[in-house]
């Protein structure tokens, strides 16, 4: 009896033994060939782009992605996948590129490709995309008026028209032809108008302290964020749906002066007084 429990454990253990020497594990990654488009090749917004390749495996492709990344690796558009379960597999892709805020800049044609197994390879064709040409669209000009504020528009014969007026007198303002809105503050309200029917955006007024005055408006070099001084001792960074997304307060109950941001720096002009006078870096 011994005997034969020793026999069925050899057998069993010979037997696993031979199933799992017999499974190779599969490491091997897919080959990718990108035809389309040539490496360095250059498109000009709007423009449709044609994707062209194939891709294989000794196992079957299981699917393919498809992207267009910056050289930061920020992804441009919605990312493309194709099923295969083939060995062998060809690609014929085309998609619009419209996005007016995409900069002109170096991006990657990214392709990449799975095996059942979920190895996978990647391929990048370096390509130039050129934004779409900026016009000018518009000239303004703001005036204080009876404690209102008055944007005009200056056509070609340099006539004034009255697009709206604003409660409070002028106190900053910026344009921003990014995410194309005019950015204005009065003694009485912070908000922006989208520069077509002049409607209100989106308005500050109610969490912005209007008590002391703006040391300036600055704009990001992206156009993404607008960064508002007060003399109070703040400085708010907001982003292009009008919201605040980060706030800088003085130190001591200092009042601030005039501001720079360079990048993730923010040097401002402190004072208490009028002769005591520093300049505070923020980062």
């Amino acid at each position: 009896m011994l005997v034969n429990l020793k026999n069925q454990f050899i057998i069993l253990f010979f037997f696993m033994f031979s199933i799992f020497s017999c499974g190779k594990e599969d490491t091997t990654i897919p080959s990718i060939i990108i035809n389309k488009p040539l490496s360095n090749d250059s498109f000009q917004i709007p423009t449709n782009i044609n994707i062209v390749g194939s891709t294989w495996d000794d196992n079957k492709i299981d699917r393919i992605e498809i992207d267009v990344v910056s050289e930061n690796s920020a992804t441009i558009i919605q990312k493309i996948e194709l099923d295969a379960d083939t060995n062998y597999f060809e690609f014929n892709i085309s998609f619009s590129l419209i996005d007016r805020l995409i900069n002109s800049d170096n991006y990657f044609i990214n392709v990449k490709s799975f095996d059942e197994n979920d190895n996978f390879n990647s391929e990048y064709v370096p390509v130039y995309i050129n934004e779409v040409p900026k016009i000018l669209q518009s000239t303004y000009y703001i005036i204080s008026t009876n404690n209102l504020t008055n944007l005009y528009e200056i056509d070609s014969l340099n006539n004034l028209h009255l697009k709206c007026q604003k409660p409070g007198n002028y106190n900053i303002s910026i344009g921003n032809s990014r995410h194309q809105y005019l950015f204005i503050g009065t003694d009485e309200i912070v908000e922006s108008v989208e520069p077509l029917f002049y409607t209100s955006l989106w308005d500050l007024s109610s969490v912005t302290s209007l008590s002391y005055n703006f040391t300036g408006v600055l704009k990001s070099d992206d156009g993404n964020q607008l960064f508002v001084g007060h003399e109070d001792g703040r400085i708010f960074t907001i982003n292009k749906d009008g919201n605040i997304i980060n706030s800088i307060y003085s130190n001591n109950q200092d009042f601030f002066g005039k501001f720079f941001v360079d990048q993730d720096l923010v040097l401002v002009e402190s004072k208490t007084n009028s002769f005591d006078k520093k300049l505070v870096v923020f980062f």
